[in-house]
């Protein structure tokens, strides 16, 4: 814990969180890259009980790009199936079974808890890759809010670290960092809309924030959040673009499609749930692989059926998604220097998530998914649509596999600066809900 925190917070699912271990549905040890920081590591040398002196002998080196000392200085060498050698039969790590948690690495030990600092706060959040957290972050039907707490974690790893009142930050949107948090907040949270238009809404206010910093008017910056604060507070926004259902869903259709391409999803992503969703996803879409294109009229078939109930009753999940996205990852100052693009990034995600979704649901009642999975079956079920922790399994899902994907960002912005999509009228044709 560094000297300068002043005041640590936590939001407020934080509390009731712990590991549930060998009944979890997933494996936090499996599909990723393992690090041990340099302290766990030379503890490792000194171990005497001869299975654990073997393995850390054999299977973990010392990491020659490392970025921090503090968090992979070494890297564990993954057997099958990217399973780490540490697990046991029943899934429970070694390690922790024989030498207890102090003995965990970093990353091990503070997983799935993710911390920042700013202005001399910690913030501790949870990654939504973990099914507990998931579960704990998502279905809040009261929201997301912050609690202070006393006593500081037992281990921290700081994601990032922002000082707002730094003097580079004079002319930089760094500086407005806590108006732009609270703006995003706002305007997320606000249910007298739906959730895509509170996006498109959001949308507006960093079109009008990057154009500024553009032009080198950050000190604006003050101003346009307070008139956009005006609108908020009258709901007097800018019409929704005029299209019709089926270019709608086209161009959200062909922006998913194209994601899942250029993801490489069935030869690269490890994740087999993920790729057991997209293959529910192209079913219940009528994907055709000739064209390489969805159907609009399936999407719009199934999105009248199983969605908009789904939002209209737990429309809180998307909404805590997004909110603890923001949190979590500082938005908008993650993944690209432009504010816009930050926000585009954001916006994607949820399209992403709710044509998912949508296919989900569609695949309840049509037969897409078993009890078991997500495998197709030839037998039509007549079940209610989307259930609330068919939502939460798929985005702790896609959190794991996309959100943690090394080039995901980085790709997909590649691709809309190169198309000359980074506009909100892109952004309002991929957002907007459409119907027959």
């Amino acid at each position: 814990m560094k000297n300068n925190v002043k005041t640590i917070r936590s939001l407020n699912y934080l509390a009731a969180f712990s590991c549930i271990g060998g009944t979890c549905e997933d494996n936090c040890c499996i599909g990723w890259d393992v690090d041990i920081d340099l302290k766990t590591y030379q503890k490792y040398q000194k171990v005497t009980d001869p299975e654990l002196k073997t393995l850390y002998k054999t299977k973990i080196q010392p990491y020659p790009y490392f970025f921090s000392e503090d968090v992979d200085y070494a890297r564990v060498t993954l057997g099958k199936n990217k399973r780490c050698p540490f697990l046991n039969e029943q899934g429970l790590c070694r390690t922790q079974a024989k030498l207890g948690e102090t003995y965990l690495s970093n990353v091990c030990a503070t997983y799935p808890r993710m911390s920042n600092e700013i202005d001399g706060v910690l913030e501790n959040t949870l990654t939504l890759s973990c099914p507990e957290a998931a579960r704990l972050v998502l279905l809040n039907p009261n929201g997301l809010s912050w609690v202070e707490n006393t006593t500081p974690p037992p281990r921290v790893i700081v994601n990032m670290n922002i000082q707002t009142t730094s003097p580079q930050y004079k002319k930089h949107p760094v500086k407005h960092f806590h108006a732009l948090r609270e703006m995003s907040v706002l305007l997320l949270s606000d249910r007298r809309f739906p959730i895509w238009e509170r996006l498109l809404h959001l949308g507006e206010v960093f079109e009008a924030l990057s154009e500024a910093h553009e032009h080198k008017k950050v000190n604006t910056f003050p101003e346009i959040l307070s008139h956009f604060k005006l609108v908020q507070g009258q709901g007097t926004w800018t019409a929704p673009l005029s299209i019709s259902p089926l270019e709608g869903a086209a161009t959200q259709l062909h922006r998913v499609d194209d994601l899942i391409a250029r993801l490489k999803v069935f030869s690269e992503i490890d994740s087999q749930k993920f790729v057991a969703y997209t293959k529910t996803l192209q079913a219940a879409f009528e994907f055709d692989p000739k064209t390489k294109k969805s159907k609009p009229s399936a999407y719009l078939s199934l999105h009248d059926q199983t969605y908009q109930l789904f939002e209209a009753e737990h429309g809180y999940i998307l909404e805590n998604y997004l909110i603890n996205f923001v949190y979590k990852n500082l938005f908008p100052f993650t993944e690209s220097e432009n504010l816009f693009e930050a926000y585009t990034m954001l916006a994607l995600r949820f399209v992403m998530i709710r044509t998912y979704l949508v296919a989900i649901g569609g695949g309840t009642r049509t037969g897409l998914e078993t009890k078991e999975g997500l495998k197709t079956t030839s037998e039509p079920r007549f079940e209610t649509g989307l259930k609330p922790e068919q939502a939460v399994a798929f985005i702790q899902t896609f959190a794991k596999a996309i959100e943690h994907h090394k080039n995901f960002s980085q790709n997909t912005l590649a691709v809309l600066r190169g198309q000359q999509l980074n506009n909100l009228r892109y952004m309002e044709a991929l957002l907007v809900e459409v119907q027959f």
